[in-house]
């Protein structure tokens, strides 16, 4: 099955827009495989649809209010790349880290490879140094 760039980019938006700031985890087996690996992956994160759904989750634990916005979008081959921005409260246990009620504003990147119109790969990063000072993890 072939599937335009646009396509993909379409899926990549939807990413950002119904999961990470709808929170609606059941469309994630509609957008990522199976298969889906993230490159580098927190310890012990499982393979597949539940290990994107564990990186969601940890968002949507630590901030519930989390708001991301896409900045820019390119599109190759098999591959879309987001650059994008987040916004929100850490209202929650984030990485471990109790809740402080700031607010934060962090930027990341990330680069997805797809098959058959979902996720098979997502290489990202998040500027979480940036997000660790804001919530005074780190100082400034």
């Amino acid at each position: 099955m072939t599937v335009s760039i646009e396509e993909n980019k379409r899926i990549a938006r939807r990413i950002f827009e119904e999961v990470l700031n709808q929170g609606n985890f059941s469309v994630a087996g509609e957008l990522v495989s199976d298969d889906y690996r993230h490159h580098p992956a927190p310890p012990g994160l499982p393979a597949g649809v539940q290990g994107f759904l564990a990186i969601m989750a940890m968002y949507h634990t630590g901030i519930p209010d989390l708001r991301t916005v896409v900045e820019d979008m390119i599109g190759e081959g098999d591959r879309v790349t987001v650059r994008f921005s987040g916004t929100g409260t850490h209202s929650g246990d984030f990485m471990g880290i109790v809740p402080t009620g700031k607010k934060i504003r962090a930027t990341g990147m990330a680069w997805l490879r797809f098959e058959n119109g979902r996720v098979v790969e997502e290489w990202s990063e998040l500027n979480s140094l940036e997000m660790l000072m804001q919530i005074g993890a780190l100082p400034c």
